[in-house]
Parts: C-alpha cells; structure tokens; sequence
C-alpha cells in the first residue's frame, strides 16, 4: 500500500503472525519469506481504509496516514494505533490506544507497583521492544538496538508510545494468542534468536501472579524453554 515514496507493507509470517513494515524513501529490499508458511487472505478497499483479512487475523490501514488497526478475523478489535508513524531524523514513534482495565506485560521492565505485574504507568528509556497484552495478542518492533522507549500510560492514560532509532523503514510484528503461551510460540517463530528477554519481561510468571496449581519456572529462561515448559492453563487462568 503506497503513495509515492512512502507506503506500508503487510506479511503473513503465520496464521496467527502479520508483519507490517512502514517505509519513507521508496520500497525496501524485499527479503524472503520469514517462514514458508501459505496462508490466504483476502483485501477489502474503501475510500480510506485497506483491510487485509487473513485466516485468524486482520489489518485495517487507514490510507491517510498508514495508522493501523487491529482485529480478530471475527471482527474484535485488539489495538487501534492513535496515528501514523511519526518520524523525523533521529526518532520513529508509535502511539497505540489502550482500553480502560487494559493490562500490558513484558519489555523488560519492571512494573511500577508491587501489587500487579501490570506495566500501565512504567515509562522508561531502554525497554526491550515486545510486550503481550491482557486483550491477548502482542507486539515486537524489530530495532537494530534491540532497545526503545517507551511511555505505558504515563504521559496519557489510555495510550502506549513507542520511541525507535530512526531509519528509512520501521517493521513491527504482531501476534494473536490468545494465551502468553501461544504469544511467545508465534514470536519465537518469527523473531527467533531476537526473542531473548531479561527476568523483568518474565515476572508476570511469578508465583504470586499465577494461580495455585501454577507450574514455576526459573526466570532466566529463554522463550523456546519458556513455551515448551509453559502449561497454557495455569499461565492463561490468571491473565486473561
């Protein structure tokens, strides 16, 4: 989807995994597949929206600014971005809306209170760029540095910012679970040897967060151990 030198990409990387990639100064070098996955989507045009609907996923781009919105193939809508990507030589920052009781997990960063493992209210400066949601999908943006900042309500209540190094595209994955399990599954699939998160990300498995029966885990773990050792129920029962 494109108007001159600037346009959107969207990649099917797995059913339940899209890639979407905002470029500024012409189309990027295409790569190959992430995967070798096939899925088949469909492509609805109105006047000012492309909606690319996949088998458990769709993509909303609005063709003024390449804003997207997020849904479920049966239409319930996971996230809707505030606006486009806004970039200037230095920086790429993203704002998505967050729903009121929303809960946000992961970026290796510790959670403003001991009361919740919820990072609604953490702003900081060197986040790890991928965090999963109560709603039950996640996003990752793919960053050379592997850092951003980022800003989880602080600034604005119902509203995550997202502060990237600049450069001529940004690319962001998204997941639907809808279980934490099955988040880190897609994104182990797609982001490989970059899914590497810190103990902060991982708190959110703590026993105090999980229910009674709950399997515990070490925390330093990588996410493929972390998904294979993972059961779905004792992880989900207490989150979603």
């Amino acid at each position: 989807i494109a108007h001159g030198q600037t346009g959107v990409d969207i990649e099917w990387i797995r059913p339940a995994s899209v890639s979407v990639r905002h470029w500024w100064f012409g189309p990027p070098v295409y790569r190959d597949a992430i995967t070798k996955e096939s899925v088949d989507f469909e492509m609805n045009r109105r006047d000012a929206s492309v909606t690319i609907v996949g088998k458990y996923l769709a993509v909303e781009v609005a063709l003024a600014d390449y804003r997207i919105a997020v849904r479920t193939a049966g239409g319930r809508v996971m996230f809707t971005e505030a606006r486009g990507p806004e970039r200037n030589p230095r920086t790429i920052v993203l704002r998505q809306l967050l729903d009121e009781g929303e809960a946000i997990y992961g970026m290796d960063i510790a959670p403003p209170s001991r009361e919740s493992a919820s990072l609604r209210g953490a702003r900081a400066e060197n986040a790890f760029p991928f965090f999963f949601s109560s709603k039950g999908y996640g996003r990752y943006f793919v960053s050379e540095r592997r850092k951003a900042s980022v800003d989880v309500g602080q600034g604005i209540v119902n509203r995550l910012d997202v502060t990237l190094p600049s450069g001529a595209d940004q690319e962001q994955y998204v997941y639907l679970g809808p279980a934490p399990k099955e988040i880190f599954e897609e994104h182990m699939s797609a982001a490989g040897g970059d899914s590497l998160v810190g103990p902060a990300s991982l708190l959110v498995l703590g026993a105090q967060n999980l229910p009674p029966k709950a399997v515990t885990l070490p925390v330093d773990l990588k996410l493929c151990d972390l998904s294979a050792g993972v059961n779905q129920a004792s992880l989900s029962a207490r989150l979603f």
